[in-house]
């Protein structure tokens, strides 16, 4: 392999690719790892301004990359160095003293090492002393934030020893031991070669086969020889008894070596602070990080930091790492006036919520904004980069900014490859000039707490049904029911390729609509599910379980919950919220505190890239049916929001705006967009509430002529659709959603929506 290259000519991270190839796409996905292409390191450092000057060999250029991956920054960084007149020794020095990267995957480690011995080529060799790579395995976040004042008298960092539990573990006697912790003078922060090698000696020395007093008279010379201060000696002696103490047969100082040598940098490379902070951090929602005591170290900075505010638990999950990452080191590992400049998920420019206060702090106060939306092929998200300057004596959180317009440089364009270089990319990208400005809300309407999302009803394997499609008759009261097929299409591990089968009582079949099925003004079909919700005296819905099933005379249902129960228990994923599949089926109460009928219902869809919305008049429910069977009443599920209403003209009022195209266009800029829109410029998704919260849209009056008028433009829309697809073909009706949507959209209701586009701007702004 090593004769397709010359090693001493290789201007590219070479290892990326094999790194991505040896590590699984589910063990990237739980690090947060999107790999950056060369040609995108290389920009964000030259726009940083690394390095800063000429042959740049001080403080002035020292960088760290705190997610390091494959190296590619750190690489980038020397190339860069080299091309700034910094070469032989004094670049390795350089490298040695001031460069650093920091990663928790090992094997990312191993080859950031080999990439960044790579980028230094000729300039290793004729060497005076042995190079030390400044590269740990870490965890970047493991540095102990400012959350409490620092102590002016202690100047070394201390690492805990668990000396009970190794002594009951292992047998050994804890005699006279002086210490329980290793004492790291914090001086050596900035000179990690000398640090490498006292703890090399640390070890030689604390061999235990040399004797006690020789091992601290030799140790004591050595440290004398490498040029430590004699002031910090009173560390190092009992450094060596603990040292020698976990060397003592049986030895346990295999992890300890770890520790001293990668564990503790974080905290050391917070004291030196470094002039740029650069990489691509962790994308990662907090939803995905699996240990629950790594979530709560999380979710504390995220508090410290003001990320998020304890009355916003509910956005958590949703919360970006990265974001913590920008916050913790920017805090914690950037100098005064320096600069961070860091990869991020393009998200944090959107409305997005669980960003905002990011946005107004760090997005808010950069120096300069790289949107790489348009550049193709790249992440399977949207990427941006943020650049940002320090301002001299800033700690902890930062106060918000007052400068709203931010310089933005938009970059369009199609790469010859994902990890092209930054020379092919020169010709092939467009940069423009513009300014970013956060996005703001017009103002939130009052129906935004009445708007909902609908019911988790899943697995859908479990309740959405169908009759046999082999059944001659079909008995109307209590019809033998099947899993509906067309349900295994979108069915996930490990429910895929599960079904149910038994007769049910009609009194428990209801309808739902999908946002798959849902378009403007109607839908194409609705889909039957089963479901043991029971109406009370004062109208309120109850689940039933299959003891009270059995109870209440329905033997069927009490079967289908018997084994809907018993799958389950097999397979499903249990929390302090969820321990049941009736918890599942009414989290958070989305199902019970629905009314499935005798009501009129609005409903639009969750995410997607358009809004569209529709209203069900659940008023006629006696009349409908599905698969020739009798529903009880039409219920929302978790890809569509619901308001109810008795008022079908305000339904219809508010199905007029949703649908109107002026909204859509007024929440894109508070999207996220998904894969597609990493490619095409489009794919925003989870609309959730945000119509009615950045939005003023009033309240319905029968006395306003513009909101009687959308309401009968609404009615006048739903016959029309209603009409279409009742005559359209297969053809018409199997077609992707989006594309009918379109259809309807540009073809049947171009007038309409129009009209309804004109009187909805009125409205929202008459408001």
């Amino acid at each position: 392999m090593t004769a397709a290259y010359d090693l001493t000519e290789i201007h590219e991270d070479l290892l990326k690719e094999l790194y991505q190839e040896l590590v699984d796409p589910q063990t990237r996905h739980d690090l947060g790892e999107f790999y950056t292409p060369d040609w995108l390191a290389e920009l964000t450092l030259r726009e940083a301004g690394f390095p800063p000057s000429p042959g740049a060999a001080d403080d002035s250029a020292s960088l760290l990359d705190p997610a390091c991956g494959s190296g590619t920054f750190l690489f980038t960084a020397v190339r860069l160095l080299r091309e700034s007149g910094l070469r032989g020794r004094s670049l390795v020095d350089f490298c040695a003293e001031r460069l650093a990267g920091v990663d928790v995957h090992p094997l990312a480690v191993t080859i950031a090492k080999t990439n960044l011995l790579l980028a230094l080529g000729e300039d290793l060799r004729g060497g005076a002393r042995r190079f030390g790579l400044p590269i740990y395995m870490a965890d970047t976040l493991s540095a102990r934030a400012a959350t409490t004042k620092p102590d002016p008298v202690r100047d070394a960092l201390a690492v805990p020893v668990d000396v009970d539990t190794i002594a009951d573990r292992s047998g050994k006697k804890k005699g006279k031991l002086s210490s329980t912790m290793f004492e790291i003078p914090v001086v050596l922060a900035r000179r990690p070669a000398l640090l490498s090698d006292l703890l090399d000696a640390l070890l030689r020395f604390a061999d235990p086969t040399i004797g006690e007093k020789d091992a601290w008279t030799g140790f004591q010379k050595r440290l004398r020889d490498l040029g430590a201060s004699t002031h910090h000696d009173h560390y190092w002696s009992r450094n060596l008894g603990l040292m020698r103490w976990l060397l003592q047969p049986p030895a346990t100082d295999t992890v300890w070596r770890f520790i001293l040598r990668n564990a503790c940098q974080p905290q050391l490379l917070s004291e030196r602070k470094f002039a740029f902070v650069v990489g691509n951090p962790p994308w990662l929602s907090y939803r995905y990080i699996a240990r629950p005591d790594y979530q709560t170290r999380v979710r504390e900075l995220v508090f410290f930091y003001e990320l998020l505010d304890r009355k916003q638990s509910h956005l958590f999950t949703q919360m970006e790492l990265a974001t913590l990452f920008f916050a913790f080191c920017a805090d914690l590992y950037l100098g005064d006036a320096g600069t961070l400049a860091f990869v991020m998920p393009r998200s944090i420019l959107t409305g997005a919520k669980q960003h905002g206060n990011f946005r107004n702090r760090y997005v808010a106060s950069a120096r300069l904004l790289l949107d790489c939306e348009q550049v193709a092929p790249l992440f399977n998200v949207p990427a941006c980069v943020v650049i940002w300057h320090k301002r001299v004596g800033t700690d902890g959180p930062l106060a918000e900014a007052a400068d709203s317009r931010i310089p933005m440089i938009r970059l369009r364009g199609d790469l010859p490859s994902r990890n092209a270089s930054y020379a092919e990319t020169t010709d092939r990208l467009v940069p423009s000039e513009t300014t970013y400005t956060p996005p703001t809300a017009a103002g939130r309407s009052p129906y935004f707490d009445e708007v909902t999302q609908g019911a988790t009803i899943v697995p859908r394997c479990l309740w959405f049904v169908r009759p046999p499609e082999s059944a001659r008759t079909i008995d109307r009261r209590q019809p033998q029911l099947e899993t509906d097929t067309a349900t295994e299409r979108q069915a996930k591990m490990p429910w895929k390729g599960i079904r149910l089968s038994g007769s049910v009582e009609a009194d428990f079949l209801y309808a739902t609509l999908l946002s798959d099925h849902m378009v403007p003004f109607g839908w194409r079909r609705l889909s039957l599910v089963v479901l043991p919700l029971i109406e009370g005296p004062d109208r309120q819905m109850s689940l039933l379980d299959e003891a009270a099933a059995i109870r209440e005379g329905k033997p069927g249902l009490a079967d289908w919950l018997r084994s809907a129960a018993k799958l389950w228990g097999k397979h499903g994923k249990s929390s302090q919220r969820v321990r049941s599949v009736y918890d599942r089926l009414d989290f958070s109460q989305c199902l019970t505190r629905q009314r499935p009928k005798g009501v009129v219902k609005l409903l639009y869809n969750t995410s997607g890239t358009h809004l569209c919305a529709c209203v069900v008049d659940t008023t006629t429910i006696n009349d409908w049916s599905i698969h020739g069977l009798p529903v009880r009443g039409v219920l929302s599920q978790h890809t569509t929001y619901w308001l109810e209403t008795q008022d079908v003209r305000e339904a219809h009022y508010l199905c007029a705006i949703l649908n109107a195209p002026g909204v859509d266009h007024a929440i894109k800029v508070f999207q996220p967009k998904g894969a597609f829109g990493a490619q095409h410029g489009a794919g925003e998704r989870h609309i959730c509430r945000l119509p009615f919260e950045v939005l003023p849209i009033p309240r319905y009056s029968r006395a306003e002529d513009h909101h009687r008028e959308l309401a009968r433009l609404s009615q006048q829309c739903h016959e029309a659709v209603a009409r279409y697809l009742s005559t359209a073909d297969a053809k018409v009706l199997n077609m992707p959603i989006g594309r009918l949507r379109t259809l309807i959209r540009t073809d049947l209701l171009k007038d309409e929506l129009a009209q309804i586009d004109a009187l909805t701007a009125r409205v929202v702004s008459e408001r």
